[in-house]
């Protein structure tokens, strides 16, 4: 610093201000008077008798490791740029200050994935920085409140006894008031808000959609994770399934005959249809449709050296992975560029072309994805800067680029080369859907845009004419989809030829073709395609009496919601059992099929799904114990069983008599 910056900085301190600094950073002054004493409030560091500083709008210790603290504090970040000296009971994370968790010990911690994350003299141990003084058996000692339950260890919600719920750092507590509280990729839907106190999987990372987790498998906010929530036994999928307690399901994507599951290692796992290697294992064998294939001996999908999944979202016939670094991977069929690499080869197919033989998809200089979304044979992402772009199949405009000109599939394609999505003026995205050969943008505002192919009006615009594929149609030429008076969009999810929406008042929309019931509106009639047909023209989903949804997934020709009271109904084409009915036929195109003479799906006693990810003509759900059921067709092991049994189309084959999917082991 020169002489006159030096003179200018003196000139600015208060008269009479004494310097406070922790190792070289700034952390205000202090009058020669005492002060704020220790934990009375403050809102700056001068505000604090010295050498206290302000953290947590109370004045602390200021410290560098628990050395520096007494009365058994622990040395810990604050939201200033420095540490304090705290030690603070808690039942929950919510309680805890700042980026902290609540510890199995019941005491708040920092949190951490490595020791990096934490202080030089202390230990990571169960996601919590902790001193090495305060382990126990080289763990945090367990502290429960007398025998109730709470603090209990648990992995799955139903190892808390009573209504007790199984919270961040795998405690049991009486219920989630925050997001804290909830593991992560989960959100808490908290009694103050109306809701059970409860942790659910997310849908912003969702789409597998939550629609922004996975929407290749139409999901509009559901099998992802983040896009998620949270399992199996021998390749049966016995009830009894043991193995379930070795780890969670967290989010789900269906491709058109394959699954994608990333556990709650963030390991990722897939089983069915590999013909073009879109389970990432190396070869074309299917997996799930044989005997001993499932459990342990269903590999992990080599993402590379180190590298875990956020979130997996699958194509028809390929799969793609948000990497933990933001970075993107993706394998199988190449044949539109859907992999992004600047060629047709397929990956994932043979030897040596997974884990770090597998190129990241190039997304511009710079540029991670916050979500990622796959249609039948096109992907779209979210960037980090709130913009979209797509690759692939292109034929409809569906890459919403001003031509039919695929991306992906040659050199100098994609990165920097690759533009934008057209949005509009300073629009950006918050949840993407791709349905087979359109796509689907909430945006900031939460307006729904929608471009691609429409010969049945799946785009919402009153026409057939498709939109993406010449000049002037996108940006502010596009229009928003008119979903009503005042309505705005929370959620998608659509697929061949029809898109469905949860609004913001909780109720559903749908429209494009009704061939097979898929609108939900009782007959055969397509909508959006004509004049009048959207907006309050436009009729909502019955989905029985009071009733409205969480969240949306579609399958090829069918639609499954979640609904507010925890179950799951699905309607549509219904030949293989997909949804779950105990017969195959179609719902909702004709009179009398919907509303409460449409039944829940039975996923077993006391089960509710907290995702559900339709493939083509499967349904697959992770429940609220953290494991997978499946139903529907199974002719390439889709269902996970280690055969290739058609489930749901048949009296008996729901509810306890429906298998769980193993992924885990033995």
């Amino acid at each position: 610093m020169s002489p006159a910056k030096s003179r200018v900085r003196r000139r600015l301190l208060p008269v009479g201000c004494t310097v406070l600094a922790l190792a070289g950073i700034w952390l205000g002054c202090a009058d020669e008077t005492p002060q704020l004493s220790l934990r009375e409030g403050c809102s700056l560091t001068s505000d604090c008798t010295s050498p206290l500083v302000c953290a947590f709008a109370k004045c602390h210790q200021a410290c560098k490791s628990s050395r520096d603290c007494s009365n058994g504090e622990r040395c810990v970040q604050s939201d200033r740029p420095y540490y304090v000296c705290q030690k603070q009971g808690c039942s929950r994370s919510s309680e805890c200050l700042g980026k902290q968790v609540c510890a199995q010990d019941g005491q708040c911690h920092d949190q951490c994935q490595t020791a990096k994350d934490c202080l030089a003299d202390q230990v990571c141990t169960a996601g919590a920085c902790a001193d090495t003084t305060e382990l126990v058996n080289g763990a945090l000692p367990i502290v429960t409140d007398g025998g109730s339950g709470v603090g209990q260890r648990c992995t799955l919600p139903t190892d808390c006894p009573g209504d007790l719920v199984c919270l961040r750092g795998g405690v049991c507590g009486a219920e989630c008031i925050g997001d804290k509280d909830c593991r992560k990729t989960f959100v808490c839907q908290p009694v103050r808000a109306g809701g059970p106190g409860r942790c659910y999987p997310s849908a912003s990372t969702d789409a597998g959609a939550d629609a922004t987790l996975d929407a290749s498998s139409g999901d509009a906010n559901d099998s992802g994770a983040l896009a998620d929530a949270s399992g199996g036994s021998d390749a049966s999928g016995d009830a009894s399934d043991g193995a379930a307690t070795q780890g969670l399901a967290m989010q789900l994507a269906a491709g058109g005959n394959h699954n994608c599951v990333v556990l709650d290692d963030a390991k990722v796992k897939c089983w069915g249809y590999n013909v073009y290697g879109q389970l990432g294992l190396g070869d074309t064998s299917n997996r799930g449709d044989g005997p001993n294939e499932m459990g342990s001996n269903l590999p992990y999908v080599n993402l590379g050296v180190g590298r875990t999944a956020k979130s997996v979202t699958s194509a028809l016939e390929a799969s793609c992975a948000l990497l933990d670094n933001a970075k993107v991977k993706c394998w199988g069929t190449n044949g539109s560029g859907e992999l992004g690499l600047g060629d047709t080869s397929d990956r994932g197919d043979g030897p040596n072309e997974m884990g770090d033989s597998l190129p990241y998809v190039d997304l511009g200089t710079g540029r991670t994805a916050k979500a990622l979304v796959a249609g039948s044979n096109h992907v779209c992402a979210i960037l980090d800067n709130g913009k979209v772009k797509c690759w692939g199949n292109n034929e409809r405009g569906q890459l919403g680029l001003g031509d039919t000109n695929a991306r992906g599939d040659g050199p100098n394609e994609m990165g920097d080369n690759l533009p934008y999505v057209d949005l509009g003026t300073g629009r950006t995205a918050k949840l993407l859907m791709l349905g087979h050969r359109h796509t689907c943008a909430i945006l900031d505002d939460d307006r729904l845009k929608c471009w691609g192919a429409n010969g049945a009006g799946e785009l919402g615009l009153g026409n057939t004419n498709d939109r993406g594929d010449g000049a002037n149609e996108m940006g502010d030429n596009l229009p928003s989809v008119d979903l009503g008076t005042g309505r705005t969009a929370k959620v998608a999810a659509g697929r061949v030829e029809f898109t469905c929406a949860v609004l913001d008042n909780n109720r559903v929309k749908c429209w494009g073709a009704a061939s097979s019931g898929h609108l939900g509106l009782g007959d055969n009639v397509s909508r959006g395609g004509s004049p009048n047909q959207m907006g309050d023209n436009l009729p909502y989903v019955d989905l029985g009496t009071n009733r409205t949804a969480i969240s949306l997934s579609s399958g090829l020709n069918f639609t499954c919601a979640r609904l507010d009271n925890a179950m799951s109904k699905c309607w549509g084409y219904n030949g293989s059992g997909q949804l779950g009915q105990g017969d195959v036929n179609v719902r909702g195109n004709a009179v009398g099929q919907m509303g409460d003479n449409l039944a829940a799906i039975d996923l077993g006693t006391g089960r509710t799904a907290t995702s559900l990810s339709g493939g083509g003509d499967h349904t697959c759900a992770i429940l609220d114990n953290g494991r997978i059921k499946c139903w529907g067709y199974a002719g390439s092991g889709e269902l996970g069983g280690g055969n290739t049994n058609f489930l749901g189309g048949a009296p008996n084959q729901m509810g306890d008599n429906l298998p769980f999917v193993n992924v885990f082991g033995p």
